[in-house]
């Protein structure tokens, strides 16, 4: 395969998770559909499937079969296996043609010739993220195409009261597709191939209830037993908005199961059985990533995973990164002010306990199984209540413990009088700051500036998508390290601390570096295994109109000049992920050989460049 069907495939990667993600914008708007090439590699070499899962959460799909039918049919197996979830705001159906979208356009820009170094095969995970009832009611009902004709009316009616609404419960969905409606030591009882259909009012007798942490442990296991294909096969996981969250709590279970299994301590997990995991824009606070892994003891109550555990599992993974913008308003301020109402944190755990509950009953004997009936609308008031009712307490108390450190941090670093001609004396500066925290109005004026910037107007807990990982607690102190684990509720990082240093921020300028040209890494220093990297996308991620700001810009036809010349979003989007999964170096491990040599391709779909040149002969970029 040549370099320009890396190209290709990584861009339907990146761009399959990204604009499945999409919050606020409509397939058909920004993406239509592609004429396919007479030579269709994705499609006529079946090199994808879908992992589908219903509204009950239960995958109706048969991902792994798939996946083993085009092993049995290929001589030498597959390279690499991509995981790729979209986030809030699609139906199914929406997602599958969204997906397809980008499957037509691969084939479009893919050579008939493989390449031996990387055969890779894809598992477009989806799942059903918002409701259109409205719309759905008119095309069920309505003769003479007569739904067409009120579209606009049901769009809107589905956009202002039915889409926003399904925002909260999406989360909770993320994390019960991740990690299952049950407890995840439940699932560790059987196998991928063990596991039973089950009924559902949606699916019945056809669906499975096996979480996607169960489907990559499977993929994991599939690696350890040589039936992958390869010796050095890889599993990338890729997810945006929702999506980050819902590959990032699959993997870390994945892993975590995969090590209980092989005889592991918990905190020892083996390096390399997932070798990239990329958050694009992901919609979750760190403290989200702290779930219940079992009940039992002998106080029946919720087990919760260990920072311990955590940690080992992200560290076993040697290529992590978040891509955030600063105007991404969706993970900012709107995923801010809906921590007031909503505690992500707490619900899921509480959701995750009356799921366990209800499930246990259903699964007695007798008529005790049908006090679900009863058990789930009681619990489910008593624990939705709660969950409001504490979620401004704990807004409160993270804030103002915040307070201080903030405080502290401004005087220090920000810098009031930039832009002066005369600047103060060293010791002017600390009172001028002093003052600056409360009045920060020449940084609300930039949608640009940097989060820890703002003085008392700096958020307590925005999503990750919007800061980065070290923005977010940059001069904030680590409570769940220095103080007592049972803090990490109120810790700005959670489970993360470590794995976010200072030197684990990527600045803008380093982004566009590493993704304007595929395959154009520079002198890259190695990725270190013990960081999550944050990279700031924020200068081709600018859109900053309201609500929802550049969440959705990563899947964008925009183009964009940062001094390379005009270039569509989305191919910084997919040059970012081709250069990260495959083209950094790791410790100990040098990158792949496609991305060192080749013939180099133009990155906007529909241009090439005559004159090939070697991808060793471009400037370098500067090391971040």
């Amino acid at each position: 395969m040549t370099e320009c069907r890396l190209k290709g495939i990584a861009g339907l990667l990146m761009l399959s998770g990204a604009v499945g993600g999409s919050a606020c914008a409509s397939p058909a708007e920004h993406y239509p559909v592609r004429h396919s090439a007479q030579h269709r590699y994705m499609v006529d070499g079946r090199n994808y499937t879908f992992a589908v899962y219903d509204s009950s959460n239960h995958l109706i799909s048969h991902p792994i079969e798939d996946l083993r039918w085009q092993l049995r049919h290929s001589e030498e197996g597959i390279t690499d296996v991509f995981v790729v979830s979209h986030g809030w705001n699609y139906t199914v159906p929406e997602a599958m043609a969204n997906y397809y979208r980008y499957i037509d356009l691969v084939d479009e820009r893919t050579d008939p010739a493989l390449q031996e170094s990387f055969r890779p095969y894809v598992i477009f995970v989806v799942w059903p993220s918002v409701i259109r009832p409205m719309r759905d009611a008119a095309r069920s009902i309505l003769p003479f195409q007569l739904d067409r004709v009120i579209a606009p009316l049901t769009k809107k009616a589905d956009d202002w009261i039915f889409r926003l609404p399904t925002n909260w419960k999406q989360s909770l969905d993320a994390y019960s597709l991740a990690l299952g409606e049950r407890a995840p030591d439940f699932y560790r009882e059987q196998a991928y191939d063990e596991v039973r259909a089950v009924g559902t009012v949606d699916s019945p007798e056809i669906s499975r209830d096996l979480p996607l942490s169960g489907l990559i442990h499977e993929l994991i296991q599939m690696r350890g037993r040589g039936t992958l294909g390869t010796a050095d096969s890889r599993i990338h996981l890729i997810g945006h908005s929702y999506g980050g969250k819902l590959v990032a709590l699959a993997g870390i279970e994945a892993l975590r199961r995969s090590a209980a299994e092989a005889g592991s301590a918990p905190g020892a997990i083996p390096h390399d059985l997932i070798e990239s995991i990329v958050l694009i824009s992901p919609a979750f606070h760190p403290r989200e990533l702290l779930y219940v892994s079992s009940f039992g003891g002998n106080t029946g109550l919720p087990s919760m995973v260990s920072r311990e555990e955590i940690e080992s599992a992200l560290r076993s993974v040697p290529r992590k990164a978040v891509v955030y913008s600063r105007y991404d308003h969706v993970n900012g301020p709107i995923f801010a002010v809906s921590q007031l109402l909503l505690n992500n944190h707490q619900m899921q755990i509480a959701n995750a306990t009356m799921n366990n509950l209800t499930g246990t009953i259903e699964a007695s004997d007798g008529a005790i199984r049908h006090t679900s009936l009863l058990v789930r609308p009681v619990g489910g008031i008593a624990q939705t209540g709660w969950n409001i009712g504490t979620a401004p307490l704990q807004a409160g108390v993270g804030a103002l413990t915040n307070l201080v450190p903030d405080f502290l941090h401004h005087v220090r670093e920000s810098d009031s009088s930039e832009g002066r001609n005369e600047k103060p004396t060293d010791w002017m500066r600390p009172g001028m700051n002093a003052v600056h925290f409360f009045m920060p109005l020449d940084e609300l004026a930039k949608p640009s500036g940097d989060p820890d910037r703002l003085g008392i107007f700096r958020l307590s807990t925005p999503a990750i998508g919007s800061t980065g990982l070290s923005r977010l607690a940059t001069g904030r102190p680590d409570l769940g390290v220095q103080l007592h684990p049972e803090l990490d509720a109120f810790d700005n990082l959670g489970p993360l601390d470590t794995l976010a240093p200072p030197e684990a921020q990527r600045d803008a300028a380093a982004f566009v570096q590493l993704a304007r040209t595929a395959g154009s890494t520079g002198q890259a220093p190695p990725i270190q295994r013990e960081m999550i990297l944050s990279f700031d996308a924020s200068r081709i991620y600018n859109r900053w109109d309201l609500p929802k700001g550049a969440h959705t810009d990563l899947g964008s036809h925009s183009e964009v000049d940062v001094g390379y010349g005009p270039l569509e979003k989305r191919a910084y989007t997919y040059n970012f992920l081709f250069n990260f999964t495959l083209c950094l170096p790791t410790e100990g491990n040098r990158p792949r050989e496609a991305c060192m040599t080749g013939r180099r391709r133009d990155d906007m779909p529909d241009q090439r460049i005559a004159a090939a040149a070697s991808l060793t002969s471009l400037p370098p970029s500067p090391a971040p």
